[in-house]
């Protein structure tokens, strides 16, 4: 799973101030003992500029490492949001946007959300692709094997019946 923090700011902000945050996200990093974020910085034609930070939360060694990460990740973006006064909208590749964090905002909610997604996250994957084989029920036979490999038998698939169930407790007297 990776989490995903994205500051966009339209049009760009001062220069100086958004050298200042991208030097500080290291920083913050060692502080909170999670392995340094590289940002990906787009500035698009209309002037917009968007930082995309992602936090990999597979590559954790113990079981309870990714939550620690991301709840560490959360910390260091919300030391970013109150110091330069910032907002970041936080999200997975599942759901985008699970909140922001903003120097107003308080963020239980958002942690709770970051450690649910995480949670939810490490169910999932439980499941191996081996096991999703075994998980769904085959037919015992194949359609070429039922006879449904010629062409009449495909057609009367398409074919309404021929007559129709009547319910004559339906029918009106």
């Amino acid at each position: 799973m990776q989490l995903c923090f994205v500051y966009t700011s339209n049009p760009l902000d001062d220069r100086d101030r958004i050298d200042a945050v991208l030097a500080a996200i290291p920083i913050e990093c060692r502080r909170q003992q999670i392995a340094d974020l590289s940002p990906k910085i787009d500035i698009n034609d209309s002037g917009e500029l968007t930082i995309e930070i992602e936090v990999d939360l597979n590559s954790a060694s113990s079981i309870a490492e990714p939550v620690r990460i991301a709840t560490a990740a959360v910390e260091v973006f919300v030391e970013l949001a109150t110091q330069f006064e910032l907002a970041w909208n936080v999200g997975h590749q599942h759901e985008p946007c699970i909140g922001t964090i903003s120097a107003a905002a308080g963020v239980h909610d958002l942690m709770d959300e970051v450690k649910i997604a995480v949670d939810v996250a490490r169910s999932l994957a439980d499941f191996s692709i081996d096991e999703e084989e075994n998980a769904f029920v085959r037919p015992e036979t194949s359609v070429t094997e039922t006879g449904a490999d010629d062409q009449a038998s495909w057609d009367e698939l398409f074919q309404p019946p021929d007559t129709f169930i009547r319910f004559p407790e339906f029918d009106e007297e």
